[in-house]
């Protein structure tokens, strides 16, 4: 037996360079800037996300095979960005988040508008026929057609579903989700409702609430996580829950999200995308009584 003595002095390992260390620092969470809502997603959140939708459309056509490389290749030098990426999204999203905040904070008064206007139910597998930048243009086009509205500023943008009722697909649902200036009141209900015919299937076309968490209602505005929205009936009761898209939805949706440029689901009136790092700027005074 060798009674050699080790004379090699121990390393010392430095806090965070060992690998432990780097897990327990990767997962001490920072806490979110002021203009974010709790909660909001992380980057590692994303980036599974992201891997998640490429292992999807991998399996699907030529064009879903496509949109599978854009997002491998979104690297930190070179972003895809993409609308279907959920990395891409999330840089947009904050930057956005920041920008609304401050316009929505200037002023006391904003509702929210959940919106489903008629002539926005898409078949199933027919989601890729939309032109979204053109319908968003038609869309802001009703918005200063009405007298109400047109001397609003308005922050929104176009979210879609897809419809489910009693376990049977229905189509796919392009809405809006708009913050208005402008208190909660008779005047704007019915504004809205005049610029926006309601979707005859749906159960609640509108939905009006007054914003109290600036942040949460940003971030709200311009979603980048789409679900199922089911129906169904319980205790004689019509109700409704948030599912996971499958995987065979997902390809359309993710196609078609690649289809436009990042941001052209944004619906603005009375401010304006200032340069690729989208600051909201105010384009007009505009008058705040109900």
């Amino acid at each position: 037996m060798s009674n050699a003595i080790n004379t090699t002095p121990s390393r010392v390992v430095e806090p965070g360079a060992h690998p432990a260390h780097r897990r327990r620092r990767r997962q001490r969470r920072r806490p979110s800037p002021p203009y974010l809502p709790n909660g909001f997603e992380t980057f590692e959140q994303a980036k599974e996300r992201r891997r998640h939708r490429r292992k999807v459309l991998r399996k699907g056509d030529r064009r879903a095979r496509f949109v599978a490389r854009v997002l491998r290749d979104c690297w930190p030098e070179t972003r895809c960005s993409s609308e279907a990426c959920p990395v891409c999204m999330r840089k947009f999203r904050k930057r956005f988040c920041r920008a609304a905040t401050k316009v929505i904070a200037s002023s006391p008064e904003w509702t929210r508008a959940s919106v489903i206007p008629s002539g926005l139910a898409v078949p199933l597998g027919k989601l890729n026929s939309v032109n979204v930048p053109n319908l968003v243009k038609a869309l802001r086009k009703r918005i200063e057609r009405s007298p109400y509205l047109r001397n609003r500023v308005v922050v929104g943008g176009l979210d879609v579903s897809l419809n489910v009722k009693e376990n049977v697909v229905q189509h796919w649902q392009l809405h809006l989700y708009l913050l208005i200036e402008a208190k909660r009141g008779r005047r704007l209900r019915a504004a809205v409702r005049t610029a926006f015919p309601p979707e005859p299937t749906a159960a609640r076309p509108y939905r009006f609430r007054t914003v109290r968490d600036f942040a949460a209602a940003s971030s709200y505005a311009y979603k980048s996580i789409f679900n199922r929205r089911s129906s169904y009936e319980k205790d004689g009761k019509p109700r409704t829950r948030n599912l996971p898209i499958k995987n065979d939805e997902l390809r359309e949706l993710c196609t078609f999200l690649d289809s436009f440029p990042i941001g052209a689901r944004l619906i603005l009136r009375g401010v304006r995308r200032n340069g690729e790092k989208l600051q909201t700027v105010k384009t007009k005074q505009v008058s705040t009584e109900a």
